[in-house]
């Protein structure tokens, strides 16, 4: 039996996460607060949700940094309070914490230069 959003809604209340296509291979997903604002943010490449993707699909920096920028414009960051670059063993993440939200460009599970990102966000405070 097929299940229409307002079905679930119907019988589970207002979701707390959201699926969007940002394009035919980006996917974003929002995780909403008690206030229904969004309090997390993820843009990932699309994939099933049933079965693990066989391969690790990428986005490219610049186009997870335009995504990023059109969700959280810098004006509403806020003061950058710090900007920590981690390296595990090849592997690259990077978080911008800012008073209003932290921002993290993760790789997408492979290792080495060169590897696609996938971007995070979250209310900051």
């Amino acid at each position: 039996m097929s299940q229409t959003a307002l079905d679930l809604t119907n019988r589970f209340g207002d979701a707390d996460v959201e699926g969007f296509s940002v394009n035919p291979d980006i996917r974003l997903t929002a995780a909403y607060g008690a206030d229904q604002s969004a309090c997390e943010m993820k843009i990932e490449p699309k994939h099933s949700i049933l079965k693990e993707p066989e391969r690790v699909l990428g986005m490219a920096p610049e186009v997870v940094v335009k995504i990023v920028d059109e969700l959280i414009p810098r004006s509403e960051r806020g003061i950058l309070l710090n900007n920590i670059i981690a390296d595990m063993g090849g592997v690259e993440e990077r978080v911008f914490q800012y008073q209003n939200v932290t921002i993290t460009y993760a790789p997408t599970g492979c290792t080495g230069a060169g590897c696609p990102l996938q971007g995070l966000a979250g209310k900051g405070k």
